[in-house]
């Protein structure tokens, strides 16, 4: 298994943070890693993505929601192919740093058997991704924060 991660603190309340990562039909409107989403963040639906990580190749991909905790975590787990191939468990945890302030901790551990061979290559461009994704969510909730109470 390889794991790669991404923290970023917003300057916006967890409420507002959790609606936007669990609002997946609305990722096209910010999301650059994300490109579109279309479900529900429910336990045990499925959400069709189009998934477009930097250097590689953009896919579709239909997950299965793992875990949805209201503002603690939503997880997903997608595969390429049959699983045990590519597969990988994503999940967003927040925490409420402050009244005002949110950490969010992006994670995907990838396991199959093509885990370790392309790990040189997934991980860092996933990496990228998970930071872009990241710094526009960032952007979108405290644009949102700014809007409700500036």
């Amino acid at each position: 298994m390889n794991t790669t991660s991404a923290v970023t603190v917003i300057d916006a309340p967890i409420e507002c943070v959790w609606r936007v990562i669990v609002d997946v039909n609305s990722y096209h409107e910010w999301n650059p890693l994300i490109r579109s989403a279309q479900g529900e963040a429910a336990l045990g639906s499925r959400i069709e993505m189009l998934i477009c990580p930097p250097g590689l190749m953009r896919r579709r991909a239909r997950v299965e929601v793992l875990a949805v905790e209201a503002r603690r975590e939503f997880r997903w787990l997608g595969r390429w192919g049959l699983p045990r191939i590519l597969d990988g468990d994503h999940s967003f945890l927040v925490h409420a740093l402050s009244p005002t302030q949110t950490q969010v901790t992006q994670t995907e551990t990838f396991s199959g058997i093509l885990a370790r061979p392309l790990s040189a290559v997934i991980i860092p461009r996933m990496k990228q991704g998970f930071e872009a994704m990241n710094n526009a969510l960032k952007v979108r909730c405290e644009d949102m924060n700014a809007e409700r109470f500036g």
